[in-house]
């Protein structure tokens, strides 16, 4: 299988395919988001020519550090356990030094773990300059019973 990796335009329909798929949210939640969401990017994984695998990146500060927020993580299901994801993940750390996401479950709290992402923190210290919806938008879906962030960096913070 023949995989690219690489930054897309959101307004692709393999992104709401794709997205619809791993979360089950409507074309207009979707829409509502990518419409209203500043300063992202959207990097994803091509096989064979079809988005398999994508994460948005999303400004914001974790303790008064630019940093980039991984949001969206998700990867078709005829796709998944063939490393999309960790190959997606590898690229964010070569590319940026300071990378926080909030993980979903307790089964993806190992997986990032296993990926660099080692250092808990409090959701205090994200910052997002973004609408209050949009906010919301970037930290729901967590089914932990007390939400965290796991940090990357390759410096101090």
């Amino acid at each position: 299988m023949k995989s690219e990796i690489r930054f897309i335009n959101d307004y692709d329909p393999c992104v709401y395919e794709l997205w619809q798929e791993a979360f089950g949210d409507s074309e207009e939640e979707i829409s509502f988001f990518l419409e209203n969401c500043k300063n992202y990017k959207l990097l994803g994984c091509y096989c064979d020519g079809k988005l398999a695998s994508m994460l948005f990146l999303v400004d914001c500060k974790v303790n008064s550090v630019d940093c980039k927020y991984i949001y969206a993580a998700c990867t078709l299901e005829k796709y998944k356990k063939q490393g999309l994801m960790t190959d997606l993940l590898i690229k964010c750390r070569e590319k940026y030094r300071h990378i926080a996401l909030i993980p979903a479950n307790e089964n993806l709290v190992n997986f990032y773990k296993n990926r660099g992402f080692l250092t808990p923190m409090d959701l205090n210290y994200l910052v997002f300059e973004q609408s209050d919806e949009i906010k919301e938008y970037l930290t729901s879906g967590c089914s932990l019973d007390e939400p965290y962030l796991l940090y990357y960096s390759r410096g101090e913070i």
